[in-house]
């Protein structure tokens, strides 16, 4: 399925974080490896398979890195855009960076322009553009999303523009943690009851760079990677929904 590749791909361009590699080579990793929880279908038959052609739907996408995440974040956002003609996306970004490769609003415009260069890229970015003259591809920033703060004290206005969100995606460790409250819950913790304060659909994507982590049954930790350092390493995926019913 087209979504779920796409939502790989954003997934694995996490592990392109300036902050965790210091510039040294990342090797990309391929579908399914070291992916130790994959709910993006879920969210797919869910949400997205139930929505009409011409419905139009607001995505949210709050972003994490530059770079190779946010071409693939790009690359998602227009992949929402063209298969349904009117949804919104909105990329949520810092309003200044915290760690070195974090995305800030200027960033978005300028990989546009990189994906605007390449032969595979330009009518990505053609797309995106002509969505952002129709006001369909927007970018917001909040200071909130420099601070410390556990998502369940988001100030008002990202909570209002949550819950009117069909979907919101969240990108990266730092928000991966900031959801559940930066707490070392029981690996074993249900992820939907924990985010029961979410107002809307989320799909969390995240490789693991801190051992804060929930949502996995003991299938799963029986069958996570045999390298003791997989909750820390930046190697390992988590792809997880909360679905709002």
């Amino acid at each position: 399925d087209a979504f779920h590749q796409f939502v790989l791909n954003s997934l694995w361009g996490n592990q392109v974080d300036l902050s965790f590699s210091a510039g040294e080579h990342v090797e990309g990793a391929g579908p399914g490896q070291d992916l130790a929880v994959d709910e993006a279908m879920r969210c797919w038959d869910l949400v997205l398979s139930k929505l009409e052609e011409d419905s139009s739907p607001k995505f949210i996408i709050i972003l994490d890195n530059c770079g190779a995440e946010l071409l693939n974040d790009l690359i998602l956002a227009d992949f929402l855009l063209r298969t349904w003609p009117a949804s919104t996306v909105t990329f949520h970004a810092k309003s200044y960076p915290v760690f070195v490769s974090d995305a800030i609003p200027a960033d978005v415009d300028k990989h546009v322009q990189r994906l605007s260069e390449s032969t595979a890229g330009s009518k990505v970015a053609q797309r995106l553009r002509s969505a952002a003259q129709n006001g369909r591809f927007t970018v917001d920033s909040s200071d909130f999303y420099t601070g410390p703060q556990s998502y369940w004290e988001a100030p008002r206005d990202l909570a209002v523009a949550y819950k009117s969100a069909t979907l919101v995606m969240t990108k990266g460790d730092a928000n991966y943690r900031r959801l559940i409250g930066d707490r070392n819950w029981p690996l074993r913790t249900s992820f939907s009851e924990l985010m029961s304060y979410w107002p809307c659909n989320l799909l969390a994507i995240r490789t693991c760079k801190s051992p804060a982590a929930v949502g996995f049954t003991p299938e799963q930790l029986a069958e996570a990677p045999t390298h003791t350092d997989w909750l820390v390493n930046g190697r390992t995926g988590l792809v997880q929904f909360r679905h709002h019913k």
